[in-house]
């Protein structure tokens, strides 16, 4: 048995326990989606629904092996006492959670098929683009992505546009009205990079803390990494070209609105695929927390990609 007897130990495997369950599918396809996975010897926490993927590092497990275990909805709530001390043991059929009063049984899934990570993870020597958030920007982008035309429509997509300037686009299906949003506080870097997205997993990278974001083409996957954690997610189709006349907004210089939570997921289509058989994928909606996104979990401030 592991005992986390520290305040910040406890609440980083808590936060990262919440934000596994958010990545899981709600149904199963082919693998296990429905689980999260506990690496023991590499010490994560990874979850994935097809088209998202969270690896979280760092927490010590008392065992080598992988395993899986259910992603419950409880991991996500307020009422888990993150002061009390947390311990961990694992038996042959079950993985023992204790949170402070609480013990949480979870059943091991011995018979569950779980994608390998590093098959979808880009490789550190692929050539990037990189976007850097400044804070403001990515206050402003929880507050506009809900509020751009084709939220309702399918896997909910925006063109990210990184070249001179760092510019959204978005477009419902309903009308052939374009708008651009750009993020004046911040830059990118590296070749121009033109792709579409869906635009509830660009609302979780800033939820998750993470600032900056790896773009190369729009059949690799976009790419959060830093010290302890890994978030990626599938581009999609159809980015959107620069047209004439737009309904332009500048980050700077728009009025402050109240924020809203990101709609629910939407049925499930294509998945995250292994790199050499990776193609044009669509992804679903995440789950929201109605909450104003978090900067990343507790004691850890925004990071940035890994070169």
């Amino acid at each position: 048995m592991i005992v986390l007897p520290r305040a910040l130990a406890r609440q980083l495997f808590l936060h990262a326990l919440a934000e596994a369950t958010r990545t899981t599918a709600r149904d199963n396809i082919r693998y296990a989606l429905t689980r999260i996975q506990l690496r023991g010897r590499r010490g994560q926490l990874v979850a994935t629904d097809g088209r998202q993927l969270l690896v979280q590092g760092g927490f010590p497990f008392p065992w080598p092996e992988d395993v899986l275990i259910p992603a419950l909805p409880l991991f996500a709530s307020r009422d888990l006492p993150a002061h009390e001390p947390i311990a961990i043991a694992r038996s042959d059929k079950y993985v023992r959670l204790r949170i402070g009063p609480w013990t949480f049984h979870l059943a091991i899934d011995g018979n569950g098929h779980y994608p390998n990570a590093e098959t979808v993870i880009p490789k550190k020597d692929q050539a990037f683009s990189r976007l850097h958030l400044s804070e403001g920007d990515a206050r402003f982008l929880t507050h506009i992505l809900p509020r751009l035309p084709g939220d309702k429509d399918d896997s909910s997509p925006v063109t990210l546009d990184l070249d001179q300037q760092v510019v959204l686009r978005a477009r419902s299906e309903r009308s052939p009205q374009l708008n651009e949003v750009v993020l004046s506080g911040s830059s990118c870097e590296g070749p121009a990079v033109r792709v579409a997205c869906n635009r509830r997993f660009l609302w979780r990278v800033v939820q998750l803390g993470f600032r900056d974001l790896m773009v190369r083409n729009n059949t690799t996957p976009l790419l959060c990494r830093d010290e302890m954690r890994t978030y990626l997610f599938m581009p999609l189709e159809s980015a959107l070209p620069p047209a004439a006349n737009p309904v332009r907004i500048v980050s700077d210089k728009a009025r402050p609105v109240a924020v809203r939570a990101m709609p629910k997921p939407e049925p499930q289509r294509a998945k995250l695929q292994p790199e050499h058989e990776r193609s044009r994928a669509t992804m679903p909606r995440p789950q929201a927390n109605n909450q104003d996104p978090r900067n990343g979990p507790p004691g850890v401030p925004p990071t940035a990609a890994a070169t």
